[in-house]
C-alpha cells in the first residue's frame, strides 16, 4: 500500500496541471504551442542537469554515499546542478 501512495503523490499536481492544460486549450488555442515548447525545455534541461551531475561526479552519486551527511550534500549539489541547467535554459532559449 505505501508503494502505490507513494508512487501517487504527485497525483494531485498532475492533475491541477491536466485541468489548467485543459483551460488554456479552451480559452486560448494559440498558447499551446508555446506550453508544449516550455515544458519539452524544462523536461530537456532537468535530463541534462542530471546527466552532467552524474558525469562530473562519478563517484559522489547520493545513493552510493555511505555517510548521512555526505548523502545529503550529493542530493542538495544534485538538486543545485539540476536547477540551475533549468533556469539557466529556460532563461536563455
Amino acid at each position: 500500500m505505501e508503494n502505490i501512495q507513494d508512487k501517487a503523490r504527485g497525483g494531485w499536481w498532475l492533475l491541477a496541471a491536466l485541468l489548467l492544460i485543459a483551460v488554456i486549450a479552451f480559452t486560448a488555442k494559440h498558447q499551446i504551442g508555446v506550453l508544449v515548447w516550455s515544458l519539452a525545455k524544462i523536461s530537456v534541461a532537468a535530463y541534462l542537469g542530471y546527466w552532467i551531475d552524474r558525469s562530473m561526479f562519478r563517484e559522489g552519486r547520493p545513493d552510493q554515499q555511505k555517510a548521512l551527511g555526505c548523502k545529503h550534500a550529493a542530493w542538495y549539489r544534485r538538486a543545485a546542478i539540476i536547477s540551475a541547467c533549468i533556469v539557466g535554459l529556460s532563461i536563455a532559449v
